[in-house]
């Protein structure tokens, strides 16, 4: 659009999510990990450590458990419950490390949904 997002400028041009790969270099964040988090870390910090490194190698889409989904179920579903059940399908699944009830997954959002509802 013309003149968006900056106002002087008359080139129009598209841009989108350009970055199809992995957002992290999975085998650095490993490797840093492996060889700098120390025991006398504090039990979040070595915590946070081991989510980043398992968060590294997948896939770049994270997902949320929400208040929609525990009213559904009629009950609170543990992320790590649903990570083993994505698991069981076949698929990659991982906590992320920046919200609590959220999860990165490879299987579809239609797969995920089928799972949380196969529940009941």
């Amino acid at each position: 659009m013309e003149g968006f997002p900056i106002p002087t400028i008359t080139k129009v041009g598209l841009a989108g999510p350009l970055w199809i790969g992995y957002l992290w270099d999975a085998e650095f964040v490993t490797n840093y990990f492996a060889r700098n988090v120390r025991e006398y870390f504090s039990e979040r910090a070595r915590e946070l450590s081991k989510l980043l490194i398992d968060e590294a190698a997948s896939p770049n889409i994270p997902y949320a458990l929400t208040v929609e989904v525990s009213r559904d179920l009629g009950r609170e579903l543990p992320v790590i419950d649903l990570i083993s059940i994505i698991r069981g399908m076949g698929y990659q699944a991982f906590k992320t490390h920046f919200y609590i009830k959220g999860f990165r997954t490879d299987a579809s959002l239609l797969k995920v949904k089928e799972s949380i509802m196969g529940i009941k």
